[in-house]
């Protein structure tokens, strides 16, 4: 099985209406989609860089695409 996925593309416009369509509405947003992440840079649809100085809840501050973490989820699927 390959390990890279057929790439659909959805307008930004499209993304955003859905998830404010179906989103919980609890947490602000940002009028852009993210689409890549490495460390602690992160890429919107339109291909604009920035850093991402934040965390969520629950989510652990181990940065995007981080190897040791993917390699440690990789071995427990």
């Amino acid at each position: 099985m390959s390990r890279h996925r057929r790439r659909t593309i959805i307008p930004t416009a499209e993304i955003i209406a859905l998830e404010d369509r179906y989103g919980s509405g609890l947490e602000s947003k940002q009028p852009l989609v993210l689409v890549r992440g490495q460390g602690a840079r992160i890429w919107d649809a339109e291909g604009r860089e920035y850093i991402d100085c934040s965390t969520g809840p629950a989510v652990a501050s181990v940065g995007h695409a981080n190897p040791v973490v993917a390699e440690a989820i990789a071995e427990q699927a």
